[in-house]
């Protein structure tokens, strides 16, 4: 399993201790527990944070927060820079190309190729669990079966949570959390999650050592 970018927006990585210490890169603090935490970004997401053509979710705008703060590690799945660039579910949106080209600042969750094929194999069991009835080869067939395809590279990549604008989505995976192994959540629910563990555990902090030039 790889991690195109390796951390969130430009991060140096560094690597994951549970119980211990973390040292940030640039001489700042990280939560020990919320570092652990690899987020997932929808395609639905994705395109509210980059899209002009619509009001921004600020519960979005947090959880990005908290990826630049260092106490979440957030990235898309292959199968969001797959529908962005080839336009499936951005038809609609009038400023395709800026959210094209703003996409590169997300790292991809990419599963390798040899694994490809355990991805097709878990979207499709995915599929036949949440929507047992959908009809083969329809839209919502189409639309399904992708959105089973995030939630099986984001589980082989190790993810931790899944955070989706798609209501029916949300609801489906919760019901069915222990067979799909991720948890599926609104931004609010994403959110509220979060503060509240943050509340819950004593944040342990690790100050580096900042060396400086004398003046």
């Amino acid at each position: 399993v790889c991690l195109r970018g390796c951390s969130c927006f430009g991060r140096e990585p560094t690597r994951v201790l549970r119980g211990k210490g973390i040292h940030a890169p640039s001489g700042g603090i990280r939560d020990v527990e919320e570092v652990n935490l690899q987020v997932a970004l929808d395609t639905s997401c994705v395109i509210n944070l980059l899209s002009s053509g619509e009001a921004t979710d600020p519960e979005l705008l947090e959880l990005v927060r908290f990826a630049l703060d260092g106490r979440i590690r957030l990235n898309v799945t292959d199968i969001v820079d797959v529908e962005i660039r080839q336009g499936d579910t951005a038809e609609a949106v009038h400023q395709r190309g800026f959210i094209r080209a703003s996409l590169e600042q997300y790292p991809v969750g990419a599963i390798t190729s040899s694994r490809e094929r355990e991805r097709d194999e878990l979207a499709l069991q995915f599929l036949a669990l949440l929507w047992p009835n959908i009809t083969e080869g329809s839209r919502k067939h189409g639309n399904s079966l992708r959105d089973c395809m995030h939630l099986a590279s984001h589980r082989i990549c190790g993810g931790t949570m899944f955070v989706t604008r798609d209501v029916q989505l949300a609801a489906k995976s919760t019901a069915n959390r222990a067979q799909v192994g991720v948890d599926v959540l609104s931004p609010a629910d994403a959110l509220a999650r979060l503060n509240a563990a943050q509340t819950a555990v004593p944040r342990e902090r690790v100050w580096d050592e900042v060396v400086r030039k004398a003046q």
